[in-house]
């Protein structure tokens, strides 16, 4: 999977934590080489860098993070707290999960 793929590294020479994907994750996703081929994939790398942005400026940057142990649990963290607490304008300030499960109950009910 995507998620077990992801691996954190602290500690370049301007402090910055970088993601790799090993390489099998990625193809095995069924992602593609580039997102900007066509509308959805520039709307989908735009989210991906709106997120990427969130979580430096929300958690990263907060942290003095000394190694990768640390800045998967960091991530990992805020990921929870992004999908659980954190109010989302687009979705008229609920969060992540409630928009999700009240969806989920509109399709049972429909």
């Amino acid at each position: 999977s995507l998620r077990s793929s992801l691996q954190p590294q602290a500690g370049g020479a301007n402090g910055s934590v970088t993601l790799n994907l090993r390489s099998g994750a990625y193809k095995e996703g069924g992602v593609g080489a580039s997102l900007t081929h066509n509308p959805a994939g520039q709307r989908s790398k735009i989210f991906i860098e709106r997120l990427w942005r969130s979580l430096k400026q929300e958690a990263l940057y907060l942290e003095e993070i000394s190694d990768g142990f640390q800045a998967r649990r960091v991530i990992k963290k805020w990921i929870t707290f992004y999908n659980t607490e954190r109010p989302h304008s687009a979705l008229d300030r609920q969060t992540l999960d409630d928009a999700y499960w009240a969806g989920l109950e509109q399709q049972k009910v429909a």
